[in-house]
């Protein structure tokens, strides 16, 4: 009986599971990706004085232009 009841419960799910639409893509264009960075030295020191000259950004072996750049003074002290 509990083998049948499990196996009836399992039907149940697998039609519910199938009658859900199924999940939405939703795509769009863009012109501008925050891309976050951090560097750090060998001994994993945070390096500073870094401005945009010193980083190429590739996408799908493109090379992207690199549009404006912040620098976060919050690092982790260590």
């Amino acid at each position: 009986m509990i083998r049948v009841a499990s196996i009836v419960l399992l039907l149940v799910i697998a039609v519910l599971c199938s009658a859900q639409e199924p999940p939405s893509t939703i795509k769009v264009d863009v012109k501008l990706v925050n891309v976050f960075v951090t560097v750090t030295d060998e001994r994993g020191a945070p390096v500073g004085n870094l401005t945009r000259e010193n980083f190429d950004l590739n996408e799908d072996g493109r090379e992207q232009k690199i549009t404006l750049s912040t620098r976060n003074l919050s690092c982790p002290c260590r």
